[in-house]
């Protein structure tokens, strides 16, 4: 088998980085802690899948899972794999998380994915069971520090490799070689400096220990964060969600808003015609009263002016009786003279001025002299009369000719309170109309 590529998604420190390697050997170096451990355990973790620990064993560094569980996003624990094996060239896909395992593999000459009987590796690249990857191609990080020891334990993995039977590796050889191995160099290392080394080596694991054991409880703290921002994101989702539905209610309240102002101005409007209608009822009425009012006085006026037409024709027609009145006298004194003068002057032409005839005479002129006082008596009588009736007639005309002046006038003023009631009315028509 040979691995062509690799593409770490999301595992350990770790996110979408990708490895090409080149036909012959591979060489991935570098500093402590920068990340070639990490690499090594996904490819194992590629092939052959990584169980979460349980119990005490998931708060330890046994614990792989937890270990390189990404941080920053736990549920993308995943990544791929390019292998060839024989002619055949694969892809292959894990999901690591415990939430999501998945692991499928790609014939990457047909595109089509290749069904694996309980996703075992073996059944494309027979003989490569996990056991046997660990035991013997599997050289995990060695505490070595010269070449030789190097070049022992690759001696020991060689060994284990060419003494393996079946597909599974001979563990009871691989301890003993081991044993014999751990013997020698026993025998050649000062006591006292292997205990001072094992005492480091103590301390240093117990210090690993501890580093792993508050690595998994930062892990376990991020991924109560985690869990506390996504409540949080569901609690904000819920409120978006409630902040959405209302603004999507927000179209209907506002047309249900924008109708409660309308109807509110609407009634206002009402309201204002109603109070225009009753100014205007009021005005109509006094306008109605005022129009009665000048129609009377108007009748009055007429009343009055056609008694000042009768109370002329009367003065008129007293003028002319008194006129009558004062010729008929004059012409009765005249005749009444006249006959007196013709009596006595037939009297005393016929008694030729005797005294009889004098006396005679006297008589017809003391006759005539009291008829002309009667007459002329009748006559002033008949003047004072008419006077009296000319002065009634005169106080009557004038009463009449007051009350016309008061009828005129206030048929002015109603007249001048219709024209100022008309021009009110227009100047609010042309407010109204703009």
């Amino acid at each position: 088998m040979q691995i062509n590529k690799l593409f770490l998604d999301y595992f350990g420190r770790f996110h979408g980085y990708e490895i090409d390697f080149q036909p012959g050997i591979n060489l991935i170096y570098g500093d402590n802690e920068a990340g070639k451990s990490t690499i090594h355990t996904f490819i194992k973790g590629m092939l052959f899948g990584i169980e979460r620990a349980r119990g005490r064993a998931s708060a330890s560094r046994e614990d792989i899972y937890s270990r390189y569980l990404p941080w920053d996003y736990p549920g993308a624990y995943r990544g791929s794999m390019d292998i060839m094996t024989g002619d055949r060239r694969y892809h292959l896909y894990r999901s690591f998380h415990s939430n999501d395992k998945c692991f499928t593999v790609t014939d990457l000459e047909t595109g089509r994915e290749v069904r694996l009987m309980d996703n075992h590796i073996s059944e494309i690249v027979p003989g490569l069971t996990e056991s046997a990857f660990i035991n013997t191609v599997s050289i995990e990080q060695l505490k070595v520090s010269t070449n030789s020891e190097l070049a022992s334990a690759l001696r020991n993995y060689i060994a284990n490799l060419s003494i393996s039977k079946s597909n599974e590796v001979n563990v009871a050889k691989a301890i003993e070689y081991l044993t014999l191995q751990k013997k020698s160099l026993e025998a050649s290392v000062d006591q006292t400096e292997l205990k001072a080394l094992e005492a480091a080596i103590n301390k240093g694991n117990e210090n690993e220990q501890d580093l792993e054991n508050l690595t998994l409880q930062q892990k376990e703290i991020l991924e109560e964060n985690a869990e506390i921002e996504k409540e949080q994101q569901l609690q904000n989702l819920a409120i978006d969600s409630e902040k959405l539905l209302r603004m999507e209610q927000l179209p209907a309240i506002l047309e249900k808003y924008h109708y409660f102002q309308e109807l509110t101005g609407q009634l206002a409007q009402i309201k204002e015609r109603q109070m225009e209608w009753k100014r205007q009822a009021a005005m109509l009425e006094k306008e109605q009263a005022s129009r009665e009012t000048l129609a009377k006085d108007r009748d009055t006026a007429k009343e009055i002016s056609e008694r000042i037409e009768k109370q002329s024709r009367i003065s008129q027609e007293l003028q002319k009786e008194k006129a009558d009145i004062v010729r008929r006298v004059q012409r009765n004194l005249w005749i009444l003279m006249g006959l007196s003068g013709f009596a006595v002057f037939l009297t005393m032409l016929l008694t030729r001025f005797q005294p009889a005839g004098l006396l005679l005479s006297a008589i017809f002129l003391l006759a005539g002299l009291a008829g002309a006082a009667v007459f002329m008596k009748s006559g002033r009588e008949k003047q004072k009369s008419l006077a009296v009736r000319e002065e009634e007639q005169a106080n009557s005309y004038e009463e009449l000719l007051q009350k016309q002046a008061e009828a005129v006038k206030t048929a002015y003023e109603l007249e001048n309170a219709r024209q100022q009631s008309a021009l009110l009315r227009q100047q609010e028509d042309r407010l109204e109309d703009s």
